[in-house]
C-alpha cells in the first residue's frame, strides 16, 4: 500500500515517519497513466479534502484505461450521485457514524458507561 502526496515537505514527513509515500499529484492524467502501466494496483482510494480534486483524480483515473477498484470517500449526498456517474465502485459518507461516534466520545468525556462497556 502507497499514500500519495502532492506537498513535497509533507510527503517527506511521512516517508520519515515510515509510510510508504509518493510525492505526485493524484489529479495528473500521467501520474495515473504510469499507475496503469505498473499494472500492480487493485485498489485505488480517492481521499481528498476536496470534492473537485477527488472528481479530476477519478476522471484521470478512468482515462489511463484502470481496471482495478476505485473506493471514495464523500461528505455530502450531492458528491455521491457524481461520484457513481464516474462509476465508483464503493463510497464512505465521511458523516456515516458520526452522530454515534459523537455521542460515545461525550458519554466517555463525563465518565459514564455506555453500551460497548457492556
Amino acid at each position: 500500500m502507497w499514500g500519495v502526496e502532492s506537498n513535497e515537505m509533507r510527503a517527506r514527513e511521512l516517508t520519515e515517519a515510515g509510510y510508504r509515500v509518493l510525492e505526485e499529484d493524484a489529479t495528473d492524467g500521467e501520474f495515473w497513466r504510469r499507475v496503469r502501466a505498473a499494472a500492480t494496483v487493485d485498489l485505488v482510494l480517492l481521499a481528498m479534502p476536496q470534492h473537485e480534486s477527488n472528481m479530476l483524480a477519478l476522471e484521470k483515473l478512468n482515462a489511463s484505461g484502470f481496471s482495478g477498484r476505485v473506493v471514495a470517500v464523500v461528505r455530502h449526498e450531492e458528491e455521491e450521485a457524481e461520484l457513481r456517474r464516474l462509476e465508483v465502485d464503493t463510497l464512505f459518507n465521511l458523516y456515516d457514524g458520526a452522530g454515534i461516534l459523537l455521542a460515545k466520545r461525550g458519554i466517555e468525556a463525563i465518565g459514564l458507561p455506555h453500551a460497548d462497556d457492556e
